[in-house]
């Protein structure tokens, strides 16, 4: 699927959870250089980045850290919009399958595969501009509570004060 028709098939959605208040609060994303970040009907959280030379490594290939950074990103807003609580990554694994060169779109797509009260499990992939696959992670999260932004509170999750 190419970023355009995931674009196309992606809402933005500020029910639940702000996502437009979350991607500015996230100092994280604006660095990198985040152009969009949507979620779908069914629960998948979509991130969008246009690599830059300044995304590269030594070599000048996109640097692997961006993508795990992109499978964090999207996979951790996944987590957050099942649980409307704030989550923190435990571990992330990534499988680099190809490499997106500079002035390609990527874009990376999160979900979630296991929702327990404190652990949730979620997996996410990086694609090319042409729908090709890049990357592919799978991560751990830890639920926390209360989302400290927006006060949304989660039934399930341990509720209280956290770092």
């Amino acid at each position: 699927m190419s970023a355009y028709e995931l674009k196309a098939a992606a809402q933005f959605i500020d029910g639940k959870c702000d996502m437009r208040k979350v991607f500015k609060e996230n100092p994280a994303l604006d660095l990198l250089g985040v152009t969009d970040m949507y979620m779908k009907e069914n629960g998948e959280a979509i991130v969008v980045l246009p690599l830059e030379k300044k995304h590269t490594n030594v070599h000048g290939i996109t640097h692997g850290g961006i993508y795990v950074t992109l499978l964090d990103t999207a996979m951790g807003i996944a987590c957050h919009q099942t649980t409307h609580a704030s989550c923190v990554t435990l571990g992330i694994t990534t499988s680099f399958i190809a490499n997106c060169p500079p002035g390609t779109e990527c874009t990376t797509v999160g979900r979630v595969v296991h929702a327990g009260r404190r652990i949730m499990v979620s997996e996410g992939e990086v694609f090319d501009s042409t729908g090709k696959l890049m990357a592919k992670g799978q991560g751990t999260f830890f639920v926390l509570g209360e989302h400290p932004k927006n006060g949304i509170k989660s039934p399930d999750a341990p509720q209280g004060k956290h770092g």
